[in-house]
């Protein structure tokens, strides 16, 4: 998600900040709290991330035993040295986007998250009305995390030997609020595991069609570390110097990781200038 991973020292202090907020004087007092009453107390918040990136109070923490370093750099050794499949759909996070956004709304939002590369970014995204920046505040979000996936490949791809096989999911899901939630986060989900027949939703031959490609890209990486198999297009490992990757659903193919080459290049600057790509 783009979110680094807190660190042991980060999450005592959270702890301890819940001790004093539920009045116990140790650790074995905290474990004698009805869950009720430890869902009530009221804590303060949490620090804000750089960049506007959501902060998490509770979540997986680098201890350096369980998890020896941060999952979010695509450098570090990872636990288990195989080949990765790993991407995103088009539209993660538009279930708990706004319905409307003005131009003076999309404006602003953009200077407060991007600071310096506001001007940059609101030149490429157009902004004219009410739907050009309801379509831009989406296709920014998107454009965000899948430039974090391909920086986070690119890191990792030149740490370790193992491949990577990035994805961009654009199929939209059909039924009453398919243009409300198109192809929302865990879309993919039901084509992978063949399971169209259990959803309630209206399925047609194309979406058995796109099905059946995810289903044989999954089951030829389980079998033995790369998706590609007869029948298929051809999908390429992640490679630094294109910055591609792989378009599944109605239109397979390799494509930009953002909506254009000069929309990845602003976030991949604006990365590497500090500031934090995440999903939300």
């Amino acid at each position: 998600m783009g979110i680094p991973v807190p660190q042991l020292a980060e999450a005592e202090k959270i702890g301890e900040a819940v001790q004093r907020a539920a009045g116990a004087t140790s650790l074995a007092g905290l474990r004698k709290l009805p869950a009720a009453q430890l869902q009530s107390l009221r804590l303060p918040p949490p620090p804000s991330n750089a960049g506007g990136s959501p902060p998490l109070r509770f979540a997986p923490l680098a201890d350096g035993k369980v998890l020896p370093t941060s999952a979010d750099q695509g450098g570090a050794v990872p636990a288990s040295p195989v080949p990765m499949l790993t991407g995103f759909t088009t539209d993660e996070a538009r279930s708990m986007g706004p319905v409307h956004v003005s131009p003076a709304d999309f404006e602003k939002q953009v200077q407060e998250r991007y600071g310096a590369f506001a001007a940059r970014l609101l030149a490429l995204y157009p902004h004219a009305d009410d739907a050009q920046s309801l379509a831009s505040f989406y296709q920014l979000a998107r454009d965000r995390y899948m430039a974090s996936l391909a920086i986070w490949s690119v890191a990792r791809t030149a740490a370790r030997s193992e491949p990577v096989y990035a994805y961009l999911f654009d199929h939209v899901l059909p039924g009453p609020e398919a243009e409300r939630y198109r192809s929302f986060h865990t879309a993919e989900v039901p084509y992978v595991f063949g399971v169209l027949d259990q959803g309630g939703r209206p399925f047609s031959d194309a979406d058995h069609a796109v099905s059946r490609q995810l289903q044989g890209y999954w089951l030829n990486f389980v079998r033995k570390g790369d998706p590609n198999g007869p029948g298929l297009p051809r999908w390429e490992r992640f490679n630094a110097a294109s910055g591609k990757v792989m378009e599944l659903g109605d239109h397979p193919g390799p494509v930009w990781p953002a909506s254009s080459g000069e929309r990845y290049q602003a976030l991949r600057d604006y990365a590497m200038a500090g500031g934090q790509l995440t999903m939300l």
